[in-house]
């Protein structure tokens, strides 16, 4: 962490000492014995100017608030604990009476201390208002005291402003009803995750739900961590908000996991223990949503195998999914049981109109589990995406053999990076996407086809031996034919060159 020096004598300056004993800021101890520096703008800033604060920096505002420009390693009651790792040295501050708020968007990190919630909420859209790109942000307000629901509608659009497309997790309560009714009209498409679900609302979700039941468009990705039974009835109104594309229960109860599976949303997920759901009888559980995550925690018992194939049958019997996720999680041991992979391979494989598949384990499986998930990926026709947990072998030989018999799938990591060799996988993806363009010519007029097979050879083939082999041995006929009209047409133009006397 820094600290000790202005990173631009431009943008901070020093406050002394005495000033900050004066105004009671809160200060920075490291290792119980010095303090870190507390400097203050000199202009405003850039978002450049705070990426450029490496590490933990102490910054006064003129109302009354302090920015800490990291994330904190500890946060308790009354006390923020920040770790430096390059010197292993802890700095911490004691917040007494003052609340916080932590935000983090993109790279940059911020807690901010005060005595008032509008002086904090102020110094947060002011950094909000400079960050414009970031898809991806947080906000945490670990110090009960603080109201999250002083934010006025014009500072939280600063902070939504990037939507659609924003991921955005709050872990915040007393959210007020215009809030409720702000976030719930958000430009499609947008993913919001509430770590303190219907906690989060001063009425428990009320506003939010009735504008999401009255919104005509989609509005996308709602994630709650947990239902509690006294809010079953706001939980079964939103389970009818068609405009929730995805639903996601953090932690669910066997009776919410039935009422998950029969939700309006497109898709669901849902996290289920075993041992607490063994009283699922699957064969009389509708499941409607088409895209399903879920993930599963298991313990290898006789009851807990039988449950979780089970399971996989019925979504066998459906044959409806269109995305599916599965996470396995199993106490002591990582190998899952052959009997469960292979139910797990036939409810894909049953579901031919699956496109999206993601995989996640504890550890790496059997190369025999591997084999038999790859070949039955093979030859999946509806498989467009394989989001894959486990590393591959040095020369991707299952990987390179996968693409070179299923042209129209794409494998992923475990960060939504494709995988690649960075070479011949590189140059596979290229010739399948050729392949998959070609596709499209079967699908067209056929008095068309001849001259678009030749414009493609003579194009973005030309180059490409396998391309153009390719094109000449699955499209002979619309090659002839376009020959054979190229040499009609050519002795067409012989002949009208002819003198007449000669004709």
């Amino acid at each position: 962490m820094n600290g000790s020096t202005m990173s631009d004598g431009s943008l901070l300056e020093l406050v002394p000492q005495a000033q900050l004993e004066l105004q009671h800021v809160p200060i920075v101890v490291r290792n119980r014995r010095d303090t870190l520096p507390t400097y203050r703008f000199q202009r405003p800033p850039r978002i450049q100017d705070l990426q450029q604060l490496k590490g933990l920096w102490s910054i006064w505002q003129e109302n009354q608030t302090l920015i800490l420009t990291d994330e904190p390693a500890v946060h308790g009651i009354g006390l923020l604990v920040y770790h430096d790792p390059d010197t292993s040295s802890i700095r911490c501050v004691t917040l007494g009476d003052s609340r916080c708020f932590w935000f983090s968007s993109g790279s940059l990190h911020c807690t901010i201390i005060g005595k008032s919630d509008h002086a904090i909420a102020e110094t947060a859209a002011v950094l909000w208002d400079l960050d414009t790109d970031s898809r991806f942000r947080e906000v945490r307000c670990w110090n009960e005291h603080f109201n999250f629901g002083v934010f006025s509608t014009q500072q939280l659009a600063l902070l939504f402003r990037n939507s659609p497309m924003m991921e955005i997790t709050l872990e915040v309560s007393n959210i007020s009803a215009a809030q409720s009714e702000f976030l719930a009209q958000m430009p499609f498409p947008i993913s919001l995750t509430l770590e303190d679900s219907l906690h989060s609302f001063s009425d428990c979700g009320h506003a939010f739900v009735n504008k999401l039941l009255r919104r005509d468009s989609p509005f996308g990705s709602l994630k709650l961590w947990k239902v509690e039974e006294t809010q079953n009835d706001m939980f079964q109104r939103l389970l009818k908000a068609r405009t929730v594309q995805y639903l996601e229960l953090g932690y669910a109860t066997p009776q919410q996991i039935v009422q998950l599976l029969s939700a309006s949303s497109k898709g669901v997920g849902f996290a289920m223990k075993v041992e607490d759901s063994l009283q699922l009888d699957w064969s009389r559980v509708d499941i409607v949503p088409k895209e399903l995550n879920v993930e599963l925690s298991y313990r290898e018992i006789e009851a807990h195998i039988v449950f979780m194939c089970s399971f996989f049958r019925r979504l066998a019997e459906l044959e409806h999914l269109k995305k599916f996720g599965v996470t396995i999680f199993r106490e002591l041991h990582a190998i899952i049981p052959s009997i469960v992979f292979n139910e797990l391979l036939s409810t894909v494989a049953a579901n031919h109109s699956l496109e999206e598949l993601h995989l996640q384990y504890a550890h790496n499986q059997p190369v025999e589990h591997r084999e038999l998930l790859f070949a039955m990926m093979e030859c999946h026709a509806g498989l467009r995406r394989f989001q894959s947990p486990e590393t591959f072998d040095p020369g991707y030989t299952m990987l390179k053999q996968l693409l070179n018999r299923n042209r129209f799938i794409e494998v992923l990591d475990r960060h939504g990076n494709r995988v690649t060799d960075g070479d011949e996988i590189d140059q596979i993806y290229r010739f399948n996407r050729f392949y998959q363009d070609c596709q499209g010519l079967k699908r067209g007029a056929l008095s068309l086809l001849p001259p678009l097979v030749g414009e493609v050879l003579v194009g973005s083939a030309s180059g490409d031996y396998q391309q153009s082999a390719f094109l000449m041995a699955n499209y002979t006929d619309a090659l002839c034919e376009l020959v054979q009209y190229s040499s009609l047409f050519q002795l067409e133009e012989h002949d009208s060159s002819y003198p007449e006397e000669l004709m």
